[in-house]
């Protein structure tokens, strides 16, 4: 699993249940949890969801609820967030968590 990977999860359609790999690889590769951000259609106008596109439809990335879940439901692979959604999605996180 990278980080940035925009998954589905266990038992919930492809459709319906994406997250993005907030965790990085280093991590994904040792420890027996990811580090994950739910993605939603509804936007709220939150300044911590990110919008992003995935197969042509508007997503926003949940940073306000990132949670830690086992790898084993985390499944296949829909897609990759693009370079600009990378940008918003650590901008964000650092103005969360470190500022």
């Amino acid at each position: 699993m990278n980080q940035y990977e925009i998954r589905n999860l266990e038992g919930a359609p492809a459709d319906r249940l994406l997250v993005v790999i907030l965790s990085p690889v280093e991590m994904n590769l040792t420890l027996e949890n990811v580090i994950v951000a739910p993605l939603t259609r509804e936007s709220h106008g939150y300044p911590t969801r990110p919008w992003v596109r995935v197969h042509g439809e508007d997503w926003w990335v949940v940073l306000d609820q990132m949670t830690t879940i086992s790898k084993n439901r985390v499944l296949k692979k829909q897609a990759k967030l693009d370079e600009a959604g990378v940008r918003q999605v650590k901008s964000i996180i650092l103005e969360m968590l470190v500022s």
